[in-house]
């Protein structure tokens, strides 16, 4: 069993499971699609309207500073949106959606995630939360 735990500040975050890679990449991966996937805007909406644009625009933010820090090539003097506008047209260009290791990584369906079972699961392991 791997476990990463990292703090933002006030905000704790904590990951566990079975890691088959380096500092348990796998894991981190899939905490931030499933995060992503849990998203739940519903309500919000009712406060801002543009919430949807916000969020999203947010997390395509933070995925452009990496992207700009990670591949060597992108113009660090670009915004972050504009490093991911170059991602996907390189991304595009290349096909990488076809090739193999890259296409079984798109297009997964949003119920091939059991949220329900994650959350239940997350209950019975966190009784104790502060």
């Amino acid at each position: 069993m791997h476990e990463i735990k990292v703090n933002f500040g006030d905000l704790e975050i904590k990951i566990k499971g079975k890691s088959d890679q380096f500092w348990g990449l796998d894991l981190q991966v899939e905490a931030i699609k499933a995060l992503i996937e849990m998203i739940d805007l519903k309500f919000a909406r009712e406060k801002d309207a543009e919430i949807v644009q916000k969020v999203y625009l947010s997390i395509l933010d933070t995925l452009g500073a990496n992207l700009k820090v990670d591949i060597m090539g992108f113009n660090s003097k670009k915004r972050n949106i504009e490093a991911v506008n170059e991602f996907i047209k390189w991304c595009l260009d290349e096909k990488l959606y076809e090739r193999e290791g890259f296409a079984e990584l798109l297009d997964q369906e949003d119920d091939e995630l059991d949220f329900g079972a994650i959350f239940a699961d997350y209950l019975k392991n966190n009784r104790n939360l502060d």
